[in-house]
C-alpha cells in the first residue's frame, strides 16, 4: 500500500469539492494520476460516498477563508456579494494549501492584485485597501510582498507607509460602518505610516514633507541624522554588502 499516494489523493478529493464529485460519479481520470492498489481505489470510492465526505470539504474550507476573514477584514467587506465568487476562484486556482495564515494571506494577496490590475474586479478604493492590509500583514507575519529596496537607507524594518490619494480616516470610517457608497472624497495627498510596536500595530499620521523622504528613500545618499536616531530609517545592510563597504 502506498501510504503517501493514497493520502495525497484524499487530501485533494477533500481540497476540491468537484473533485470528490467526480469520484463519487465513477469518473476514473482523477485516481489514474496516482500509484494505487485496487484495494486503495476502492476505499478511496467508499470515502467520497461517506456523508461526512461533504463536511471535511466544508471545514477545509473554512480553514482556508477564516485567515483571509481575520486578517483582510476590510477586504472581504468591500467584496460584498462578489466574495464568495472570487473565493470559489481563488480555490479552484489555488486548490493546494498549507492551511498557515502566513502562505493563505500572501497567496489572496497577490491573486486579489492580479485582478486588480487586469481590470477583473473594478472596485473603488480597493486597490489602495488592499495594499492597507497588506502592509499590516507584513508586520503581523514579518513578511514582505514587494522587492527588496535599493539605496544606501531604507525604512525601518518595524515600520511600513502608505501613500494615500484621499483622506484615509474618512475611508476606514465608513468600510466600518459598512457604507460603500462612498463620498466624492477630495483628491488630497496624505502618508500613513503603520508601526509594530511590540504586540501592536499603532497606525500613524505624519506630514507630506517626512512622508515623502521616507517614500524616496532610495535617491538619498545622506539623511538628517534625527531620522535615524528617531528610528524612522535604518541603512540598508544588503545594499551595502552588494557594494563592498
Amino acid at each position: 500500500m502506498s501510504i503517501a499516494q493514497f493520502q495525497k489523493a484524499l487530501y485533494q478529493m477533500i481540497a476540491d469539492i468537484p473533485t470528490c464529485i467526480a469520484v463519487r460519479s465513477g469518473n476514473k481520470k482523477f485516481l489514474s494520476n496516482f500509484e494505487l492498489t485496487n484495494k486503495e481505489r476502492r476505499r478511496l470510492l467508499s470515502v467520497s460516498m461517506q456523508p461526512g465526505m461533504n463536511t471535511n470539504c466544508t471545514l477545509f474550507r473554512m480553514n482556508r477563508v477564516t485567515p483571509l476573514y481575520t486578517s483582510m477584514p476590510n477586504i472581504c467587506k468591500m467584496l460584498q456579494k462578489k466574495l464568495l465568487d472570487i473565493l470559489l476562484e481563488f480555490w479552484e486556482k489555488h486548490p493546494k494549501s498549507t492551511l498557515q495564515y502566513k502562505e493563505e494571506i500572501k497567496l489572496f494577496y497577490f491573486f486579489l492584485k492580479n485582478k486588480i490590475e487586469d481590470n477583473s474586479i473594478s472596485i473603488q478604493y480597493l486597490d489602495k485597501i488592499l495594499e492597507f492590509e497588506g502592509k499590516l500583514n507584513e508586520l503581523r507575519f514579518d513578511d514582505s510582498y514587494t522587492t527588496e529596496p535599493r539605496g544606501k537607507y531604507i525604512l525601518s524594518k518595524h515600520l511600513r507607509l502608505i501613500k494615500w490619494n484621499c483622506d484615509p480616516s474618512i475611508l476606514l470610517e465608513n468600510i466600518a460602518e459598512e457604507n460603500y457608497k462612498f463620498p466624492n472624497l477630495p483628491e488630497e495627498t496624505h502618508y500613513l505610516l503603520v508601526e509594530n510596536s511590540s504586540e501592536n500595530l499603532e497606525l500613524k499620521m505624519i506630514n507630506n514633507s517626512l512622508g515623502t523622504i521616507l517614500e524616496n528613500l532610495e535617491k538619498f545618499d545622506n539623511i538628517p541624522t534625527e531620522l535615524m536616531e528617531m528610528g524612522f530609517v535604518e541603512r540598508n545592510q544588503n545594499e551595502m554588502i552588494h557594494m563592498g563597504i
